[in-house]
């Protein structure tokens, strides 16, 4: 089938992405009989000419009734050449914490622009999550281009628009194509109407794109999920003494024989056997679940991380990272929070705001606080260490959660060691309440 690609939708409101999304899934014939058909009845009963392919990804109720997309809507398909995942995204500031859900593990973001319009703040928003998260390709879908009369001029405003707010932000990668989502054209096949485009249809371009940095080319990290130990539960005295360390392997390659170090505790041992079920394997490799039993009994628990020992990361109780914010209240210095790091949990607060992203310029501006949707550079005061690692390096160890301790909802998704044009430096706060942190 061809190599995996994810992809996610992002961009302002009625850009179009779910008619795109629908479009493509059309197109490409990956939409089942009764589900096309169920589209044209409810289209034909609002008085519709034809299927309003949006539709096919707005499922809540809510979504249908209003004409937007609330929630990711994750749609699957494939071509002879490869297989897609595809997270179609909502368009509206107060969703944007779903834009970051569905872009955070996305190999390329389809941006859309509307032609008529060009670049609004939500565009800008979109492209700075984007660049934070990192995200490997960038395809600009400009359109609406058959109300412009599929004008060249109006394509060429739009692409040098979105080209330097990308630059502005550092985003690398960014390729614009002139389509229409409801007509179809350039979305699976090269329009006749725009002849001065000489590029590739947006589908040419997703089945051509190389796939995302490769996790296993990255080094050796397993968080823990579970320690196996059944003791007299086993079936056989064999495996009455059996331990072992489970979890998903988050990046690189694991063999008998490593040498490994067990996270936070610095503590080295080797791996001495890897199970995957009740199969032995001589090698894993991320994204694999499996279980590894190392050589000696070492204090290892869920949330601990077995890392290769030659470059394992330091722990650290202080993190300064650059956040997308969340949560419906307000961060402000001192707040206790969460911070979920693979599959450690442990208390934090936040010491300062340095600043915060102000999109009409793309530079950082001190700031007390951080609203809904901001995002800002913090700094965090860990009540216990943990190895994280720059986001540039690792997108998975560099990754964390800050959740409200309260209620248990994620109000931040973060990026450590990232990086935002500032020169404002408040002072550390202490953490809400009259005591101080023994840590």
């Amino acid at each position: 089938m061809g190599t995996l690609l994810r992809l996610a939708t992002a961009g302002s409101v009625d850009d179009g992405k779910s008619t795109l999304v629908g479009r493509l899934l059309h197109d490409t014939k990956s939409v089942l009989t009764d589900q096309l058909a169920a589209v044209e009845r409810v289209s034909r009963d609002r008085g519709l000419s034809a299927a309003d392919l949006a539709l096919l990804t707005d499922g809540l109720r809510a979504e249908r009734e209003q004409g937007i997309t609330i929630d990711v809507a994750y749609r699957y398909f494939a071509t002879a050449t490869r297989s897609f995942v595809l997270a179609d995204c909502p368009g509206h500031v107060q969703y944007t914490r779903n834009t970051v859900t569905g872009s955070s593990t996305a190999d390329v973001v389809v941006l859309l622009v509307d032609a008529r319009k060009g670049v609004l703040e939500q565009t800008r928003r979109h492209l700075a999550v984007t660049a934070l998260l990192r995200v490997p390709h960038v395809v600009v879908a400009v359109n609406k281009i058959d109300l412009v009369d599929f004008s060249e001029e109006a394509f060429e405003r739009v692409n040098a628009e979105v080209q330097q707010v990308a630059r502005d932000l550092g985003v690398g990668d960014v390729r614009a194509i002139p389509v229409s989502a409801l007509a179809g054209d350039n979305i699976v096949e090269r329009s006749t109407r725009t002849p001065w485009y000489a590029g590739p249809s947006l589908l040419e371009l997703l089945e051509a794109l190389p796939p995302s940095d490769d996790p296993t080319g990255e080094s050796f990290r397993m968080p823990v999920q579970l320690v196996i130990r059944p003791q007299g539960a086993a079936r056989d005295a064999a495996h009455r003494e059996y331990r072992g360390y489970a979890g998903q392997v988050a990046s690189g390659v694991v063999r008998v024989g490593d040498d490994v170090v067990a996270l936070p505790s610095g503590r080295r041992t080797t791996v001495t056997g890897i199970d995957l079920g009740s199969r032995e394997l001589q090698e894993a490799f991320a994204p694999q679940s499996v279980t590894l039993r190392l050589a000696d009994e070492i204090d290892i628990s869920r949330g601990d991380v077995i890392a290769s020992a030659g470059d394992a990361p330091e722990p650290t109780q202080d993190v300064s990272a650059v956040v997308c914010w969340l949560g419906d209240a307000p961060l402000r210095p001192g707040q206790r929070l969460l911070l979920k790091h693979g599959s450690r949990t442990v208390q934090a607060f936040a010491r300062t705001i340095e600043g915060v992203l102000d999109l009409d310029d793309l530079t950082a501006v001190p700031a007390d606080a951080l609203s809904l949707n901001d995002i800002g550079r913090v700094t965090l005061r860990l009540a216990a260490p943990v190895p994280v690692e720059n986001y540039s390096v690792s997108r998975r160890g560099g990754s964390f959660l800050l959740i409200d301790g309260h209620d248990g909802r994620t109000v931040a998704a973060g990026m450590v060691g990232a990086t935002l044009r500032t020169d404002a430096t408040p002072a550390p706060t202490q953490p809400e309440g009259d005591e101080e942190w023994d840590i």
